[in-house]
């Protein structure tokens, strides 16, 4: 029965870390559309009511108006962020919200959740292996970063540069130097192994050894 139980609660988290991020999307977007449809039917009627043609234009025009507008905005905002004045103008104002008590914690904490989940995170590291950390016998996830070996000493072993990421933001942890032998390589997806950071291993999919990689 506990078992069951478990396994219905693992099924009920999987299940809304999965929607979460349709349902922001959705009501992010439905937020937008009613403040940029508040502004611009009141002020529309308000024109069309000095030239005196109100009623001229039906309502459902006038929204429809609104969501061009803001799938306008998030195009040109878009743009903005594939552009370096762009850029540098986005950094400016996330400059600002960080400063922001609260609500730049928060800022900072979605926005790095969402590169890691996207593109920023999972498109530095190269695979997942498994070392033994931060104790013998408790194994951690860790991401390779880079292919090159580091050797300590004229006949060191060689060393394994990963990331150690933290649960749930898997953008901060430790840089490590790990022994080659004590890498244990995980045959799944960098994506995959990124969802399981930010799920808490929640989202935990089949974790296989996989071959020896060598340089």
């Amino acid at each position: 029965m506990r078992r069951a139980l478990r396994q219905i609660r693992a099924r009920l988290a999987a299940g809304l870390l999965t929607a979460l991020p349709f349902v922001v999307t959705v009501w992010l977007l439905g937020f937008l559309f009613r403040l940029v449809d508040r502004v611009l039917t009141a002020r529309s009627l308000r024109l069309l009511e000095l030239i005196g043609s109100a009623g001229a234009l039906p309502v459902w025009s006038i929204r429809l108006a609104s969501v061009l507008v803001v799938m306008l905005a998030l195009y040109l905002l878009g743009i903005a962020a594939t552009h370096v004045a762009g850029r540098q103008l986005l950094r400016l104002v996330e400059w600002l919200l960080a400063r922001v008590p609260l609500l730049g914690g928060v800022y900072r904490t979605l926005r790095q959740v969402a590169d890691a989940v996207g593109t920023g995170a999972s498109s530095a590291f190269r695979r997942c292996v498994l070392i033994e950390y931060p104790r013998r016998g408790l194994w951690t996830m860790a991401f390779v970063t880079n292919e090159r070996r580091v050797t300590a000493g004229a006949a060191g072993e060689p060393l394994v540069p990963v990331f150690l990421p933290t649960t749930p933001n898997p953008t901060s942890g430790y840089f490590l130097l790990v022994p080659e032998s004590e890498c244990r390589p995980l045959d799944i997806p960098v994506e995959e192994g990124v969802k399981l950071v930010v799920s808490g291993g929640i989202l935990l999919p089949p974790l296989r050894e996989g071959p020896e990689e060598r340089p």
